[in-house]
């Protein structure tokens, strides 16, 4: 049995405590009696029996730990395909890991979530969104369209709407009708713009973006057309983008919605309900051709005619007049006609251009009675003949044939076009009688139906005296 260490060290200990305690001073060397020993009783209470082979083993193991073998780190999976359409959550590892390990492996990309779809707009939701800018603008020679583009009191519309009129009745499509002011005009590119003070804001229209139109593109004509016959309600027309065209210096599209007498100076918008045009004129006899003037023109424009600015059709001059004295008859003429050719048998040809582009032409023939002929046999005459030419032309129609009503003398309305080469064009020939000879004058003239109303208006405003 092996004592343990702490009872071996007080048995020590004891022992050299009594020879200490027993040894006398310091003397000269003499016999030494031997001492008579004390007897001191330690008494010392056994510790359990130790297990020797298990206090080995803890002592070992104590001294030198066992070291922990390191694992191998498991293999990265590969990300798992996203499955299609519905994406499942892959479960959970088994492998006892870090947690933000086990995050990492467990990430599955998420399935893109789909971009919604926004439902179209109805036309009606569209209008319903819109239609508190638009106005009816009506004058003592006749009706049109406009739309309000500041919450102020400005409203545009065409030049040919308000002509020469300082001032005009607006009314809004919930009754309520104001006096505007004609603020400034544009003859040469048909746009006008009108005041009205009102207490509350007015609601105006946003103005597109005129390099966003594109052919195809959805638009909607709104206006009121046929003021007359159909009252004050307004009318909504839809179509696509049929062209970008350029006519001259101002830029127009043109659309197969349908725009009528009194849509003039109306909103073509798209889809968005964004003004992208002014609607301005159409081909009367035919469907599907119509124009409006681009919304570019309009943001060009706009400050100029509010702050004042008039530019009439004659601001390129005086108007003039074209004398034959062989003939004796006389032509007040607009500056923008010019004298292209004369003949020696009194008949005078005049042209119309915009830019380089002719686009229009007035003709004064004339022509000597037969005996006993009359100014009406003569006009049935040429109406039959116009009719019977025209058979070759790739269009004519006779719109109206009437007699004049200030003048001896008839009038006769058409569109036509003689090849594809020329524009479709409107015409008017006023057969009249001389005043000095026995003799007829035709005043023949056309414009191109693409060119505004104001322009075609040149030619009935000119003053013929024969």
């Amino acid at each position: 049995m092996w004592p343990k260490a702490g009872t071996m060290l007080v048995l020590l200990f004891s022992a050299a405590f009594l020879l200490t305690a027993c040894a006398p001073d310091a003397a000269p060397p003499t016999a030494i009696p031997t001492p008579t020993p004390e007897v001191v009783l330690i008494v010392v209470t056994p510790e359990p029996t130790p297990n020797l082979e298990a206090t080995v083993a803890a002592m070992i193991a104590t001294a030198q730990p066992t070291p922990t073998a390191t694992p191998h780190p498991t293999a990265t999976p590969h990300p798992t395909d996203t499955p299609h359409p519905t994406p499942t959550t892959p479960p959970p590892p088994t492998v006892d890991i870090p947690a933000t390990v086990a995050a990492e492996l467990t990430r599955v990309a998420p399935a893109p979530t789909p971009t919604p779809v926004k439902a179209a707009r109805s036309v009606s939701d569209i209008v319903k969104s819109i239609d508190g800018g638009l106005v009816q603008i009506a004058t003592p020679t006749g009706d049109g369209s406009g739309f309000v583009v500041s919450e102020d009191g400005l409203i545009v519309t065409n030049a040919h709407v308000v002509e020469q009129h300082t001032s005009v009745t607006v009314r809004f499509v919930n009754g309520r009708s104001y006096t505007g002011q004609v603020l400034g005009r544009d003859e040469t590119i048909d746009l006008a713009v009108v005041k009205v003070e009102s207490r509350q804001p007015l609601h105006p229209m946003t103005l597109g973006d005129a390099s966003s139109i594109g052919v195809g593109d959805e638009v909607i004509a709104l206006g009121f057309p046929l003021g007359d016959e159909l009252g004050r309600d307004y009318t909504v027309t839809t179509g696509v983008v049929s062209s970008r065209r350029t006519d001259g210096a101002v830029e127009r599209i043109q659309t197969d919605a349908a725009i009528n007498p009194g849509n003039s100076g109306g909103p073509l918008v798209n889809r968005n309900g964004r003004v992208i045009g002014v609607n301005t004129s159409s081909y009367t006899y035919y469907q599907g051709i119509s124009f409006a003037i681009s919304v570019s023109e309009v943001k060009e424009n706009l400050d100029f005619l509010a702050s004042g600015g008039n530019v009439l059709a004659d601001a390129g001059g005086e108007w003039w007049t074209y004398e034959n004295e062989d003939c004796r008859y006389s032509l007040l003429i607009h500056p923008k006609w010019i004298l292209a050719d004369e003949s020696d048998v009194c008949d005078a040809h005049f042209e119309r251009y915009d830019g380089n582009d002719l686009v229009g032409a007035v003709n004064v023939w004339v022509y000597e009675l037969d005996t006993g002929e009359t100014l009406h046999d003569f006009y049935e005459w040429w109406r039959d003949e116009s009719i019977e030419l025209a058979r070759n032309w790739e269009i004519f129609e006779l719109s109206s044939f009437e007699k004049l009503d200030t003048h001896d003398g008839y009038i006769m309305d058409y569109i036509w076009q003689e090849t594809d080469a020329g524009c479709i064009s409107n015409g008017l020939d006023w057969v009249v009688e001389s005043s000095y000879f026995y003799k007829i004058l035709v005043l023949n003239a056309g414009m191109c139906s693409f060119m505004p109303k104001s322009e075609f208006d040149e030619i009935r405003a000119m003053e013929f005296d024969y």
